[in-house]
Parts: structure tokens; C-alpha cells; sequence
């Protein structure tokens, strides 16, 4: 018989799309009160393999028994003969698809008549398999064992629907209006379907804006005159929207979940930031492409708003969900009476006395920084007297904005920089580079931050076993407590966003975290996955992603020494936006150490002596970067 070839080479072109990451951007929850959180929980032991390896050195050695009696990390997985993707009969519109399952590793497994090649010790495979439409049946078997896993092809379709879609409907957040002016009605309901809005005792038709088969989701759009009386200097709150369709015999009215807020005469509609942080789109239909990182509490005024961006008169888009439109009386002009300077052993701040918190704009140039305060007047000059960094810090008005522009005195001594507010004042803080000390304990003096992707109930990404091996939860937070372990004995005080399996912070909990710990570098621990349709044993390696330029070389050194100490494939750096990376505090980092979906990586991911090789590297690269 022949074998099934399940080859191990790399392709460079296929396009990753790994469900563990962090690349959603969510809405904020409340922010831990503490940092010390993650520290004060007792520690979990360091992790295990399932069982010993011939390489294992005495560490990992000791951890497979340490976490063997105490169940925290469990790093086993069945080598017994079964599917584990898909676990059960599915449907689905991909045209490919890769069966992976769990085997004794003393014996051969089947595909159809064809064996199958498993390139590991543990038992694990995976079989990429082309569908055709409808039922396709293939048929593994191990021994006596057989068992048959059907996937169905189906063609892609738009689904009906039978009422409005709740979030399409305007305002899903906060909506505005000018006193006598248009506002905006719109929805999703079903072609075909009449629908009303209603608002200040007004209704209006709305139509349907392009034609589509009955009960397909449809764009409805309207809008109304507003006749209502206002206050000339001030902007109320409204009320909602009510909307109205009939559809197949059948009448159900909706709300609007936001509020819609009207302008007087003589006021201008203005927002405040309500999320931790408020990414600014120069094009709201780039999500990838930031202008600017806002901060909770940050004002501007407001020219146009569609359901999901607000266009802010400073330029950009910022989400309608990251902000709340200001009631009454708007106050947003801010005045600069003065500058305080201020500075300790890792960083210079400059703070700028004002009347409120203006939005701002950072831009890095070649050895220059610059700050843009908007909705700004008044210059007060910046005491650069005792500035390691900087020589001069010139201001300039225009189109009534304040803009200082910094010239470093030399490049390469800037670690990061900060905006942050302070009641109404503006504070911009820059970070000297750490470096490491001479004697046995190197990293004395420096704060990391290690962040353990995912956690509690958000498991990541499954590995090859599916449910019965550990998921990237636990991956991940094996890989941080051992490199947490390693660090602090090189003297680094290590802090961890999360130290057991059980907890989760949202994505800005996480960047708020780095952010008050004042620590020097953000590394977040993350494996990495691939499309159902992705033959997973082409694919692996190791990837490090960083947002800001004052990160590149930082993630350069960290894959350099990831991979120079595993072993693994050197896959790539790249510049991205994953939510975790894009605060320039101080460099930030988001690895993905290796791909859970390969059957020959997993095994290689959830060893005892790999998990150590590879947090010795992360250390080596750590100290790398601040060398």
C-alpha cells in the first residue's frame, strides 16, 4: 500500500488566519483597581508534558511531577485511537478541509486503505481532504477500531430574515441631529418589507435602498426634518427612534437602542471618548490603519456621524461605540496657561495646564516628536533644562490647534512615549531606554509585563486533540509562569496580566494593565491556529507582531532568539494591530511561539523540555533587547 504523504514544508504565501489572536476590537470593561491582582493569587506550578521526554533536563523534569499532583497544567492528551476534528457530523461551505485525531502511537492508522504518516511520537495526525457538494464520508481506523466522519458541502447563501436587525438599527449608540436640520433613519429588515420611523411626532416611509429577493437583508433609509423646540446653547437628549415594519402579513415594532441628541441653534454637537482607549480611522473602512490612539475623556467636536463613526472635527473616525455625545452646555475650547516639567530615573513627563481635556495628535519624525493639542490656544513655553532627550520644544498655532514640536538630542534614546489626562490637564511622559547590569543578575532595574493570551472561558484556539489536550489557554499560560520563573531569577520584576487559567481580562484591561504597571517592556504569549480548510502540516513556525515603530527592533531580537532556541520555523515580523501591541508606553510585543493545528508542532509545544528551551529563549531575547 501505499502511504499517505503528509509533508512538513513551509508556504510562504498562504495567507495566516490563526482564531487565537487578539485582533478584535471590544468594548471596554471595568478596569481592574489593582496591578497586584495577578501577583497576589498563589502561583499555579509550572507545567507538564504528560509524561517525561529523553531530553528533558531536571527542571522540566520536576514539573511534570509538580503538576501531575496538582492538576493546574495539565499538559496530556489521549494516545488513543480517535477523530477529534470534527467531532461530529457538520455542514459547511469550504471546499477543503483537515481531519486531525488522536492515535496509539505503536500503531499504524488508516486512511480508507492508504496509512497514514504521523511525523511525531505522540500519535497525533492530520488529513487534508478536498469536498465536494453534498455528503463526503472518509473512514479512519486504527487496529479494530473504525470510524467515519461525514461533512457536508453545502452552496453559499444569504440567509433570510423576518424582522429588523437590532444592531442596524439607528442610533445603535448615540445618534445626532442639528434643531431644524436631518436626521438620520436607518435599518435592516427584509426586501420587500415597509418599514416606518417615528420620532418628535413625525412618521416617515423609508425606502428600500437596493433591490434584493424577498426576505434577504435590505438597507431601509429615511430621514426626518426636525421641527421640535431646542435650546438655542445647548444639546438635549431626545429620546429614541421607533421603527415600525410589516412583513408577511405580520406588523412588530422596534426601538433604537441609542438616544438621539439634538444641537441648538447656537451649539455644536461635541463627543468624549467613554472607552479606555478611542482608536481614530482615517478611514473607517481601513480598521487596520490608526491615526490616533485616543484616552478616556478626550473631547471634540463632531461634523458628521454615520451608525458606526463619528467624523471628529480634529479629522479621523472615531467608533460611535468608544464615545457619548456631551449634554447641555459644550465647552470644548481648551486654553494652555502653562508647562510643568518634570523627571525621574526612567522617564520625563511635560505637563500642560488647561481648561479640558483636548483630543491630540503624537507624530514621529526623523529625530523629532511632535504633540498636537486640538480645539487649543495659548503657547506656554516647555523647560527643557534637565531633558535627557530632547534640545528644543518650539509651538505653533494654527487652524486652532497648538502643536510642539520636540527634536531629541540624539536618536535611539527614546523607549516610548505616553498621553494620558490628569482632571483637565494634558500629560505627555517619554521613557529612557533600560539596560541591563553586570553581575549574575542582569535585568535588575527592569519591568516586564508578560500577558497570557485568552483565559477562563476564552479558550483560544483548540490544539490537534480538540477538547481532550490542553487549548491555547492553557498553552499560553504554561509558557508565561515558566518564563516569569526564568526572568526573575535574571533579577526582572515580572508582571502578569493573568496567573491562572480561570481568569480573564478584556483586550483594554490588558493595555490599561501595562500602562499603570510603568513597565519597561509588554510581551503578550500567544499560538497560533489556522482555517479549517488550511492543511495545518504545511504550516509552522514562529511569528512576533508589534504596532508602533519604537517596537520593530524589539520584535527582531525576540524571534531572532525564539527561533535560534527552539528550532522552530522563522516565519516573519510584522507591523500589525493587534489591540494589545498598539500603546507606545514602551516597547510591545505579541508572539505567536508555534501552531497548535499542526500535529507535529503541538506535540513539540506541549513538551515539558520544548516549553523550557523556548522561555530560555524568550529570556535571551529579552535581555538581547535591552543590551
Amino acid at each position: 500500500m501505499n502511504k499517505l504523504a503528509i509533508s512538513l514544508f513551509l508556504c510562504a504565501a498562504l495567507l495566516f488566519a490563526g482564531a487565537c489572536s487578539p485582533r478584535s476590537l471590544p468594548r471596554q470593561d471595568p478596569v481592574p483597581e489593582s496591578l497586584t491582582a495577578a501577583e497576589s493569587t498563589p502561583r499555579p506550578e509550572t507545567m507538564n508534558a504528560g509524561g517525561s521526554s529523553p531530553e528533558a533536563t531536571p527542571m522540566a523534569q520536576q514539573a511534570v511531577v509538580a503538576v501531575a499532583e496538582s492538576g493546574a497544567l495539565d499538559m496530556s492528551f489521549p494516545q488513543t485511537f480517535a477523530i477529534t476534528r470534527p467531532d461530529e457530523k457538520i455542514s459547511t461551505t469550504l471546499t477543503s478541509y483537515f481531519i486531525t485525531g488522536t492515535s496509539d502511537p505503536s500503531q499504524p492508522v488508516y486512511f480508507g486503505e492508504e496509512e497514514v504518516t504521523r511525523l511525531g511520537s505522540k500519535g497525533l495526525f492530520g488529513v487534508h481532504v478536498d469536498l465536494a457538494m453534498g455528503d463526503n464520508t472518509f473512514t479512519f481506523s486504527q487496529g479494530d477500531d473504525k470510524t467515519t466522519v461525514t461533512i457536508t458541502r453545502k452552496p453559499q447563501t444569504t440567509a433570510k430574515i423576518t424582522g429588523l436587525v437590532q444592531e442596524s438599527i439607528y442610533p445603535a449608540f448615540n445618534g445626532s441631529a442639528r434643531a431644524g436640520g436631518t436626521l438620520l433613519a436607518e435599518c435592516t429588515a427584509p426586501s420587500g418589507a415597509k418599514v416606518t420611523a417615528t420620532f418628535e411626532k413625525q412618521t416617515v416611509e423609508l425606502k428600500q435602498v437596493a433591490q434584493a429577493n424577498a426576505g434577504l437583508p435590505a438597507t431601509f433609509r429615511g430621514g426626518f426634518t426636525l421641527a421640535g423646540e431646542y435650546a438655542d446653547d445647548e444639546t438635549a437628549n431626545a429620546g429614541k427612534i421607533e421603527y415600525t415594519m410589516t412583513y408577511g402579513g405580520t406588523t412588530k415594532t422596534y426601538e433604537s437602542t441609542g438616544d438621539v441628541f439634538v444641537a441648538g441653534a447656537n451649539s455644536r454637537l461635541a463627543v468624549q471618548v467613554s472607552n479606555y482607549l478611542g482608536l481614530v480611522y482615517p478611514d473607517p473602512a481601513v480598521p487596520s490603519s490608526f491615526r490616533e490612539k485616543l484616552k478616556k475623556g478626550g473631547v471634540d467636536y463632531i461634523e458628521s456621524q454615520t451608525n458606526d463613526h463619528y467624523k471628529l472635527s480634529s479629522g479621523g473616525y472615531l467608533p460611535t461605540e468608544a464615545g457619548r455625545i456631551i449634554e447641555g452646555k459644550v465647552a470644548v475650547k481648551n486654553t494652555l496657561s502653562s508647562v510643568e516639567s518634570a523627571s525621574g530615573a526612567k522617564f520625563e513627563s511635560y505637563t500642560f495646564k488647561g481648561t479640558i481635556t483636548p483630543v491630540f495628535f503624537t507624530k514621529m519624525g526623523e529625530g523629532t516628536f511632535s504633540l498636537t493639542l486640538f480645539n487649543s490656544d495659548g503657547m506656554p513655553a516647555v523647560d527643557l533644562s534637565s531633558s535627557r532627550l530632547f534640545s528644543t520644544a518650539e509651538p505653533t498655532v494654527s487652524g486652532g490647534a497648538v502643536t510642539y514640536e520636540f527634536t531629541q538630542k540624539v536618536q535611539g534614546n527614546l523607549w516610548g512615549y505616553n498621553v494620558s489626562y490628569t482632571g483637565t490637564d494634558t500629560v505627555l511622559r517619554f521613557a529612557y531606554k533600560p539596560h541591563v547590569s553586570e553581575g549574575d543578575k542582569p535585568l535588575t532595574g527592569i519591568t516586564i509585563v508578560l500577558d497570557p493570551g485568552h483565559g477562563d472561558q476564552d479558550n483560544g484556539a483548540l490544539g490537534v486533540p480538540g477538547k481532550t489536550g490542553p487549548d491555547e489557554n492553557a498553552v499560553n499560560m504554561a509558557h508565561a509562569l515558566l518564563t516569569r520563573d526564568l526572568l526573575e531569577k535574571q533579577g526582572a520584576k515580572v508582571l502578569l496580566t493573568r496567573s491562572r487559567k480561570d481568569e480573564f481580562l478584556t483586550l483594554d484591561q490588558r493595555v490599561e494593565f501595562f500602562e499603570k504597571s510603568g513597565a519597561d517592556l509588554f510581551v503578550s504569549i500567544h499560538h497560533n491556529s489556522l482555517a479549517e480548510s488550511t492543511d495545518a502540516n504545511t504550516v509552522s513556525g514562529t511569528e512576533v507582531y508589534y504596532h508602533s515603530g519604537l517596537s520593530r527592533s524589539t520584535a527582531n531580537k525576540l524571534l531572532e532568539n525564539l527561533t535560534a532556541g527552539t528550532g522552530r520555523n522563522k516565519r516573519k515580523v510584522a507591523q500589525s494591530y493587534y489591540r494589545v501591541t498598539i500603546l507606545p508606553y514602551a516597547p510591545a510585543v505579541l508572539c505567536e511561539l508555534g501552531y497548535l493545528c499542526n500535529p507535529l508542532e503541538y506535540e513539540n509545544l506541549t513538551s515539558a523540555a520544548q516549553q523550557e528551551k523556548t522561555a530560555q529563549a524568550l529570556v535571551s531575547g529579552i535581555k538581547a533587547v535591552f543590551s
